[in-house]
């Protein structure tokens, strides 16, 4: 059988830069379609307190995810990024709760954490 850990760890960043770049151009092209039943009441007015819209919100995490995903598929500061988006994810699991989607945010950061722990690569 073929075993490889760079082919491995090419496999997973760009995974999980594919998952990344399609939530965060659908936050580009869909911003509304986020708002409402996926996101909680309070958040909805903490945002009006800052003087954003909901809408601009998810137009900066859609930002975000498509900056995480250029850093995983060009490895370039891969662990700086992928740890921001633990950090999102943990976020948005606390603050949404216990769901379908939080079980699938923390699978997600399990391939996260895979990427910042693994051993520094010097392939040639």
């Amino acid at each position: 059988m073929f075993q490889s850990h760079r082919a491995s760890h090419l496999f997973l960043r760009f995974g999980l830069a594919f998952i990344f770049l399609w939530l965060g151009i659908e936050k580009f092209m869909e911003p509304h379609s986020w708002i409402g039943s996926a996101t909680p009441q309070w958040v909805i007015h903490f945002t009006e307190l800052l003087r954003m819209s909901v809408t601009n919100v998810f137009i900066l995490l859609g930002i975000l995810e498509v900056l995480v995903a250029t850093s995983l598929a060009a490895a370039f500061f891969e662990r700086w990024f992928a740890s921001a988006a633990i950090l999102f994810l943990l976020l948005s699991v606390i603050v949404s709760g216990f769901s379908d989607a939080a079980a699938y945010d923390l699978g997600v950061i399990g391939g996260l954490l895979a990427l910042v722990v693994w051993p520094e690569r010097h392939y040639s």
